[in-house]
Order: structure tokens, then sequence, then C-alpha cells
């Protein structure tokens, strides 16, 4: 019968691609997206909202980096303070959370992005490697990525662009 090929076929046409994958380069099921983000210039301080959708099947164990291209090319932070447990990114399979990060100077030469986590006066940190100058004030759309890892090891990685 030809007609059960043909729809297993068509299935693998549609089917829709992971944005998540094992440490061996495997794909997991379903995807982590980032949505709804907006963001908010000022002279000195950027403030950015996303809502993180874990869609797959696992938890979401970390967020390692975050990538912001504010205009003149993406600039990479990656994590130095973690949260203890409970944090809005650690995310279970299937759920969401919506989050506000900021980023602002760190010290004279440094820049980072924060975000609160669910204990009261801890704050999990994402700093640049070298200095790295985000423009704060621009005019240009954000461009955000986030990457992170899943409970069983695997990396997630999500982008959005964030409006005014």
């Amino acid at each position: 019968m030809r007609l059960p090929s043909l729809a297993f076929a068509l299935s693998l046409l549609f089917a829709v691609p992971a944005c998540s994958s094992d440490a061996a380069g495997t794909a997991v099921a379903g995807e982590v997206s980032l949505e709804q983000a907006s963001s908010k210039h000022a002279t000195s301080v950027l403030r950015f909202t996303v809502t993180v959708k874990n869609g797959t099947g696992k938890a979401i164990k970390t967020l390692d980096s975050v990538e912001l291209d504010a205009g003149d090319g993406p600039k990479k932070a990656s994590q130095i303070q973690q949260c203890d447990g409970g944090a809005p990114w650690l995310l279970k399979a299937g759920a969401n959370a919506t989050t506000e990060f900021t980023l602002r100077s760190n010290g004279p030469d440094r820049m980072a992005v924060e975000a609160p986590c669910t204990a009261a006066g801890k704050t999990a940190l994402w700093e640049f490697q070298t200095f790295t100058k985000v423009d704060t004030n621009g005019s240009a759309a954000l461009k955000i990525a986030m990457n992170g890892t899943l409970d069983d090891g695997s990396i997630w990685t999500a982008t959005a662009t964030a409006t005014r």
C-alpha cells in the first residue's frame, strides 16, 4: 500500500524543527522560544522583558548566556552569578515565565545583564567577557539571543527582537 508510506513522508515534511539539541547534537522534541519581547532605553540603563516558553519535555536548568545587539553588532554576556534554585527561567516542561532583565554598568569598565531571582535580594548576573559598551539609549530594535541547558544536558537556544 502506498497510502501509509505517503502519509509518513508528508508527516516528515511538516515536522517542526527543534531549537534544542543534546550533547551528542541530536534534536530534542519541542523548542524553547522567546516571545513578547519589549525594551525600554534610557541614558545609562536598558531594560528588556521577555517571556521564555519551554515547549520541550525537559525542564530548563540554566540560562548560560545572553547576547544583545542594540544596532552595532551582537555582544555576548556569560553567567557569572546564578540564582539559588527556583529562578524564573528554571522552567519545567511546558511552562512559561516573563522576566525583566536590566543592562547597566557593573563597575568602571564593565557592563552586566541582571535579572531578579525569586529569593529576595538575590540577582543573577551575566557579564561581558571583555569590556563592551552596549548602547542603552539607541533607537534600533534590540535583538536578543539566549542559550542554556535543559535538565538532561541538552542545549537550548532562542532568539527574539524586542519592540519599544
